[in-house]
């Protein structure tokens, strides 16, 4: 399993919220993905806790809906200060 099931999440997402909405809750997350473990890195603790409350269940909903097996487990974090997170591409 790759990112690829995160961006058809972040996809279906910006389809059905609002602009605003996506982009003051949801395009501030950043996505790693390791061994069936999708870890969502919040900038803060306020938009961590008000994407778990507002969020979580769509998106194990949309997870479920574009896993081809098993969804990924998903795990919410904040991100430590002074570290980027990289996302590294796999090549095919």
């Amino acid at each position: 399993m790759s990112l690829l099931i995160w961006k058809k999440c972040l996809t279906q997402l910006q389809n059905e919220l609002s602009p605003t909405e996506f982009s003051m809750w949801i395009r501030p997350l950043k996505a790693k993905l390791k061994n069936n473990i999708l870890e969502l890195y919040a900038p803060n603790k306020f938009v961590l806790d008000w994407v778990k409350d507002k969020y979580l269940k769509v998106l194990y909903q949309l997870l479920n809906n574009f896993s081809k097996s098993n969804s990924p487990i998903l795990n919410f974090k904040i991100t430590p200060k002074n570290v980027t997170i990289t996302l590294k591409k796999k090549n095919k």
